[in-house]
């Protein structure tokens, strides 16, 4: 696995350039390199949320302020806060169902192919390699933002929270919106660096 490999920087574009192109040997993508990448960042990320959220003390801050989001009767700050309680959960099942193995990621790039379907199968395969890809960084830029918002909330007391930029992140937009607009970020960057 390449070492040292940086988390996606969307406003870097030397830093994009690199992560876009790390993984691809030409037209050839090293699928368990990149698989691997991501199980390893995913874990590191997925330990992060688990410690910031089910942790005793933290716990009992996320229950209060669950109580707080429900009286105040807001459904963005409803909606912020069963998101963060519902990232260990979403964060596990990604790591599961797609980089867990080499076998569930190339499940996880046929899937995408298949939904191409343009009846070139090696051109379909070749093409969800390369958003597979942008997903994956896109999940880690995501995850990431997650993990560094919810150490800010950690900063509040719980009465201050809920006009914070950093809960009403979650209450805006659900994570796999923020997933997708990140790896739509990551493809434009893709055609304006020329790497398509």
């Amino acid at each position: 696995m390449p070492a040292n490999i940086p988390l996606p920087d969307l406003n870097d574009t030397a830093n994009l350039n690199g992560i876009l192109c790390n993984f691809f040997n030409g037209n050839v993508l090293n699928k368990e390199d990149l698989r691997l990448y991501a199980s390893q960042q995913l874990q590191t990320l997925q330990q992060q949320i688990q410690q910031l959220i089910l942790t005793n003390e933290n716990n009992l801050f996320w229950t209060k302020i669950k109580d707080l989001a429900a009286l105040s009767g807001n459904i963005q700050n409803q909606k912020a806060i069963e998101q963060i309680l519902a990232l260990p959960n979403s964060i596990n099942l990604f790591i599961k169902d797609n980089v867990s193995s080499a076998q569930s990621f190339e499940f996880y790039i046929k899937s995408k192919a298949a939904e191409i379907g343009s009846n070139d199968p090696i051109k379909d395969y070749y093409l969800a390699m390369k958003i597979r890809n942008d997903q994956i960084l896109a999940y880690i830029y995501v995850f990431s933002q997650s993990v560094n918002n919810i150490n800010t909330c950690l900063l509040f007391k719980p009465h201050e929270i809920l006009t914070q930029p950093s809960f009403l992140y979650f209450g805006i937009n659900d994570i796999e919106n923020y997933v997708y607009e990140t790896a739509q970020k990551l493809y434009e960057a893709r055609i304006k660096l020329k790497l398509i």
